[in-house]
């Protein structure tokens, strides 16, 4: 059934009424539905049993295959059959005791065609994508920990001047009303679960202010996802006030921007695969970009990004060093796999 704009607008102001109400003694309530998780979670895994011949029996009686279980001898044996030189299967197998063999399989991808390795390709040069792959992962986290608290203080300090400390619990002060009660309901949802209450500075707002939260402290206590949403959601005067005070850019690169940017950020924080990645998110860039002849969708566009949204120049600075040193070390790696132009160096250098 459908809800009207009408009615959600009424349900996120109930929710807002609401929120700030809670008192510390949902701790109890937590401990009860974590309680009823595991509970379930026991129930899931017991009618899932697995049998000698390698096949799980779920709930209905039918059974799945799953492919075999492989020691590090034989999984070392199945990438020579498939073609991969391997010069030091002592020092392979130290590589495969530390990193799931599943985990690596990603990183060959580039190199085989119906499980069969390019002829040449060796076990060490995968390695060195996986090791490049890696500190890519650890510098781009660097680096978006600067744009995510920047954003966390340029939407609280812009909202809460225009509407006040408590303004986001109107749904009026921004575009969707039905985006607005979800977020509301999530966040509820969070203090309820006990998710935040942790938080000394979350008490301190029960103890001292009643649970009212005013939007600096909210900003805080959401993912980087969530608050790229946020953004999004916000009516149009104060997106491109903030897009462009900072930024010199319309608020609508902004957007698809930070929602890119927390798509990459959690494949960096679960440490996914980058290389040789196609992201989700297709990033909107100005048209000099698209004469460098490459993907909005590869590494080297989410960089390019980051370039404008990166205000300190040192720090920025200081991320190309990195940068370069990295490529540096891992030279044998094809970077084109990741989205770079020859030229990467004068694209992202800052006069």
């Amino acid at each position: 059934m459908d809800i009207s704009k009408q009615a959600i607008r009424m349900k996120s102001r109930n929710i807002s009424k609401n929120i700030m109400r809670r008192s510390i003694d949902k701790v109890t309530r937590v401990n009860y539905n974590v309680f009823n998780r595991s509970r379930r979670a026991s129930i899931t895994f017991r009618r899932c049993m697995r049998n000698m011949a390698g096949r799980f029996f779920i709930g209905d009686g039918s059974m799945v295959d799953v492919k075999p279980f492989l020691c590090i001898e034989e999984q070392i044996q199945r990438l020579k059959d498939r073609g991969l030189i391997i010069y030091d299967e002592i020092a392979a197998a130290s590589f495969l005791k530390c990193v799931n063999y599943y985990r690596f399989s990603g990183y060959t991808l580039s190199f085989r065609k119906n499980d069969v390795f390019e002829e040449s390709t060796t076990f060490e040069h995968i390695c060195q994508v996986y090791k490049l792959d890696s500190t890519l992962r650890g510098l781009l986290l660097y680096i978006l920990d600067y744009v995510e608290v920047a954003f966390r203080t340029h939407i609280a300090y812009h909202h809460a001047r225009k509407y006040g400390p408590l303004g986001y619990l109107d749904s009026s002060n921004f575009r969707d009303p039905v985006r607005h009660y979800e977020f509301m309901n999530k966040f509820v949802e969070d203090i309820d679960n006990g998710i935040t209450l942790q938080e000394p500075f979350v008490r301190h707002h029960f103890d001292n202010y009643g649970g009212n939260f005013p939007i600096w402290v909210v900003v805080e206590l959401i993912s980087f996802g969530k608050l790229s949403k946020i953004y999004n959601n916000m009516l149009f005067a104060q997106r491109q006030e903030i897009a462009r005070e900072y930024y010199g850019v319309h608020c609508d690169y902004i957007a698809n921007w930070l929602h890119g940017l927390s798509i990459i950020r959690n494949i960096c924080a679960h440490r996914g695969r980058l290389y040789n990645r196609n992201m989700t998110i297709k990033l909107k860039l100005p048209d000099q970009f698209w004469s460098l002849g490459v993907s909005n969708n590869k590494v080297f566009a989410y960089i390019y990004a980051l370039k404008t949204l990166i205000i300190d120049s040192y720090l920025w600075n200081q991320f190309i060093v990195r940068l370069q040193d990295t490529l540096n070390e891992y030279d044998e790696v094809y970077i084109g796999d990741l989205g770079f132009p020859e030229s990467w160096q004068e694209v992202l250098t800052r006069i």
